[in-house]
């Protein structure tokens, strides 16, 4: 009997300390659920409590590079966990730092055009793009209409162009119409070389200048050997360049105060001037004015008479008189030396070579001119005087 109550003692001892362990991982569990609830409820992420059990600290920051932005995709990150939005169908989840407490919250929100990559997607348009025609992706899944372009352009990679290039035309150097009325520059020719028709050439042409400089009086050489000088014309683009295309020389002109085939900011007063050919084409002559400049009469590179004439101008004396070069370049004959010589063609009207006269026109002779006191002076088929119609009357007294 003694034995059993001694078995019996032993099983009701470790029942109680059975017990006695039962309660109190009840009060321990009762516990950590206290904890947990209160933890929750002041926001604590799970970085928390794991820290906190481990008898560490909890995470001190929290990071979303694109503050809560629905339009960015971005990512979340506390302690060692990262969230990524996402998006399901055209709603986007955006994981952002939460206001209060520690961690990561996310919400849902409706994209109105559409979720694309995690974030909303904002459409772009034909500006930010670069594009003026024709359709393009908006990004979001629609399409832009960018316009037509005008007449004379096409669009291409939705980008109004005109058809025209300086490669499409075979073109190296200078400039040519794009043929949307403006105009292309082709580049420039290296040094040795001269542009011709848009094509860069060995040059056998020299321009002292270097080539359309207004600003000094130069001289271009063809290849000819014949030079040509910058000068100023009577018009309104008084300035003349020479240079050289290809192996010839041209002209380039433009407007402003011309003195002495140069552009200059000022001019300085003339208020005399002579012309010792009388503004004459076919008479080669000198013009000085009151710059003390001498010009001589010439033939430009296109072989007209360049006369040079006494100008009336407005300038620093109020109507000053100045040397200017004028042209003429009439349809038969050519310019010699600064002079227009007419071709010896008896019947053309002009008097040149051995001809006293040509028609209508006697080289302003009258019969008083040719020792007669009246009549009319004529012209024959040869082109010689006919003074037939011419009179002579003695003055009185005389024998």
């Amino acid at each position: 009997m003694a034995k059993k109550r001694r078995v019996a003692k032993k099983r009701s001892v470790a029942k109680k300390r059975h017990s006695i362990k039962m309660g109190n991982s009840f009060v321990i569990l009762a516990a950590l659920a206290v904890i947990i609830f209160i933890l929750a409820a002041v926001n604590f992420d799970s970085d928390d409590f794991i820290a906190l059990a481990s008898g560490g600290k909890a995470p001190s920051t929290c990071s979303d590079p694109d503050g809560s932005n629905f339009n960015v995709k971005g990512t979340c990150t506390y302690g060692s966990k990262s969230y990524t939005d996402y998006c399901t169908g055209g709603t986007v989840t955006e994981y952002f730092c939460k206001v209060k407490g520690n961690g990561c919250d996310m919400v849902s929100q409706a994209c109105a055009n559409g979720c694309v990559n995690g974030a909303c997607c904002t459409p772009t348009t034909c500006a930010a793009q670069g594009k003026t025609c024709g359709t393009i992706s908006d990004g979001c899944g629609g399409t832009l209409n960018c316009g037509t372009c005008t007449a004379n352009k096409t669009c291409t990679n939705n980008v109004c162009a005109c058809p025209t290039t300086c490669a499409s035309e075979g073109k190296t150097c200078g400039t040519i119409s794009d043929k949307c009325g403006g105009t292309l520059n082709c580049g420039t020719c290296p040094t040795g070389q001269a542009c011709s028709g848009g094509t860069c050439i060995v040059s056998d042409c020299s321009d002292s200048d270097g080539s359309s400089n207004f600003n000094i009086k130069g001289t271009c050489a063809d290849k000819r050997g014949i030079t040509f000088n910058d000068y100023c014309n009577g018009g309104t683009q008084p300035i003349v360049d020479n240079y050289c295309s290809g192996s010839t020389c041209m002209e380039a002109t433009r407007g402003g105060n011309c003195l002495d085939g140069a552009l200059v900011t000022t001019l300085p007063p003339s208020t005399h001037c002579t012309d010792s050919d009388g503004s004459s084409y076919t008479t080669k002559g000198t013009c000085t004015d009151d710059t003390g400049i001498t010009y001589t009469d010439f033939c430009d590179a296109y072989g007209t008479a360049r006369d040079y004439y006494c100008q009336l101008t407005s300038g620093p004396s109020g109507t000053d008189t100045r040397c200017m070069a004028g042209g003429m370049k009439p349809g038969s004959g050519s310019c010699v030396d600064g002079a227009w010589v007419y071709p010896n063609v008896c019947g053309d009207g002009q008097i040149a070579g051995t001809e006293q006269c040509d028609g209508t026109n006697l080289g302003g002779q009258t019969c008083i001119t040719k020792g007669f006191t009246g009549g009319t002076l004529s012209c024959t088929s040869s082109c010689t005087f006919d003074t037939s119609q011419c009179v002579y009357v003695p003055p009185p007294n005389s024998s």
